[in-house]
């Protein structure tokens, strides 16, 4: 069952729809773009930023403004493929879940899983699943990739995070206590 926004649907109900079927969460439109736009906020930003330290002979603000260029481009350019590619953030089932959001789909099984979490940061609630062995689920991750998971725990927050506005419009509690129960 594919979910893409709309209706809300309660960890009972959610439940009840993994145990007969595949529940695939897709990013909401609005969060698509909300976050593209982020992205190209920060692009033009920094363009912004080349064109009046170059005006005002200010080095400090066209390096600022080239190393946002060249940080929030690229990010910009991978939501895009990412948004258009047409694959949920995660696909959940009674043998586990399909991580397309950070281990590029993945099954990570639920004998894998040591905890389910929600978390906020900066008003921003997110799901968070815990691994007992990270070091073998993530072992095919890019470094940089890995340097973002590392990040997540030496901050005590789990492996894999998935931000609620990318849960097909579901609550993070509510994913979180469906998935719950399946962990072994």
């Amino acid at each position: 069952m594919d979910i893409k926004g709309g209706k809300q649907y309660l960890a009972s109900e959610l439940q009840a729809l993994i145990k007969s079927q595949p529940v695939r969460l897709y990013p909401t439109l609005k969060s698509k773009i909300f976050l593209f736009s982020i992205a190209v906020g920060f692009v033009a930003l920094g363009a912004g930023l080349i064109f009046w330290g170059k005006a005002e002979n200010d080095i400090v603000m066209v390096i600022i403004g080239a190393l946002s260029v060249i940080f929030f481009g690229p990010i910009g350019l991978l939501m895009i493929k990412k948004f258009t590619s047409g694959r949920p953030t995660l696909e959940i089932s009674r043998d586990g879940f399909y991580d397309y959001h950070n281990l590029k789909g993945q099954l990570v099984t639920w004998e894998e899983v040591s905890d389910i979490v929600t978390y906020t940061i900066n008003s921003n609630t997110f799901l968070g699943i815990a691994l007992k062995d990270p070091d073998t689920t993530l072992k095919n991750l890019s470094r940089l990739k890995l340097l973002g998971i590392n990040s997540n725990q030496k901050l005590g927050l789990p492996e894999l995070p998935y931000p609620q506005t990318l849960l097909g419009g579901q609550k993070a509690q509510d994913v979180a206590e469906s998935m719950a129960i399946f962990i072994k």
